[in-house]
């Protein structure tokens, strides 16, 4: 009854006989079936996660950007817990962090996740 066309379309037989053309339609030898449009996807847009790790650096640098010349807000000691949340633009080689009641920026070099 179904069958799968190029280029993403899916044909299905509507109530039409051989030869005669339904609509937008396709024929052939068999049957002319009439194209459906394709489904569209629902843009999810990526929600921001956390985790939680733990400093194994002796002291790290909390940044305001993720950037090593950013200035720096505070500092964290070995053994401490930071909750990151990933941003919607990722920063490589740098986590998002809860800092009291702000965000700042750690190296991921100095952390392990628990």
């Amino acid at each position: 009854m179904a069958s799968l066309l190029s280029m993403s379309f899916s044909a299905q037989a509507i109530n039409c006989k051989v030869g005669k053309v339904c609509g937008n339609a396709c024929i052939s030898s068999h049957k002319v079936c009439k194209i459906t449009p394709p489904v569209k996807q629902k843009v999810v847009k990526k929600k921001a996660t956390a985790s939680t790790f733990v400093i194994v650096a002796n002291t790290l640098n909390v940044r305001a950007l993720p950037r090593a010349d950013s200035k720096v807000l505070g500092k964290l000691k070995r053994g401490n817990r930071v909750f990151s949340v990933t941003p919607e633009v990722p920063a490589h080689g740098w986590k998002k962090i809860k800092f009291g009641n702000r965000h700042g920026w750690i190296s991921d070099r100095y952390v392990k996740p628990l």
